[in-house]
């Protein structure tokens, strides 16, 4: 599963989940059951962390590089870490059922937590109190990012990507140019990605291609072709002038995106 960087780049959090090919032409996935930080100067591994019979997925830093949020795969809850001392800090517990994603907000005061019941969720990240629940707009979501301004959540499901005001709890837009494909249940999107000033959000999909929006007005300002199989990210330079795509077909793509 995807590895992450801290804020300062200089620890790596992997999480177990490696697909193991066997002599026999049988594959099988083999997970250790924990979150490992690194450090990238050097390669040596710094903690370990790990709860009985939790096999973790998405990870994503706090700001200031302090706690790594930890999202279980197929139950309903999320884990907070400390990173220096490796100590498990709190469990965040509300979705009725699976957790999918988490993310801290750029200021580091809240946590956000997607579900399988439809809903996005809100913590007080310092104490992991649940702060609100939001679910008039939405679907079963599959990725999502928020604005470097702390103030929309772009969140997709299928074909499609739904903006929320966290300040105003109101839908904004929904942007809906990708092609909607039933031989992958209909859950196209696999990467949603803000610009770093804000201003425009990226998609990729299994249709294989990237969309650039505005994150103002929703409206889709182009499409770049040039992978042959599903998108599985993207990313932004830090001066947003550069976007990065990866793709199935083994290819990373640079695109210029003045």
């Amino acid at each position: 599963y995807r590895p992450v960087f801290s804020p300062d780049g200089n620890i790596i959090a992997t999480s177990s989940g490696n697909i193991i090919a066997t002599s026999s032409g049988n594959n099988f996935e083999m997970y250790d059951k924990t979150v490992q930080l690194w450090d990238v100067r050097i390669g040596q591994l710094i903690k370990t962390l790990a709860r009985p019979s939790d096999v973790y997925y998405n990870k994503h830093f706090s700001p200031d590089g302090k706690t790594i949020a930890i999202w279980q795969s197929g139950y309903n809850s999320s884990h907070l870490w400390d990173v220096n001392t490796g100590q498990h800090l709190k469990n965040l517990t509300a979705h009725e059922v699976r957790t999918d994603n988490v993310y801290f907000s750029p200021d580091g005061k809240t946590i956000a937590t997607s579900g399988s019941d439809k809903t996005l969720r809100l913590w007080d990240a310092r104490t992991g109190e649940f702060l609100k629940k939001l679910s008039d707009y939405f679907r079963e979501e599959r990725c999502m990012d928020v604005s470097p301004d702390g103030n929309i959540f772009a969140m997709s499901n299928s074909s499609v990507v739904d903006l929320l005001d966290l300040s105003t709890r109101q839908h904004l837009n929904t942007l809906s140019e990708h092609v909607s494909l039933p031989y992958c249940g209909g859950g196209t999107i696999t990467t949603v990605r803000f610009s770093a000033n804000g201003e425009t959000i990226t998609t990729g999909s299994f249709d294989g291609a990237v969309r650039v929006w505005s994150a103002n007005s929703g409206k889709h300002l182009k499409t770049l072709i040039g992978h042959t199989s599903r998108i599985s990210s993207v990313a932004f330079s830090p001066d947003g002038k550069i976007l990065a795509s990866g793709s199935f077909d083994g290819t990373i793509l640079l695109w210029d995106v003045p």
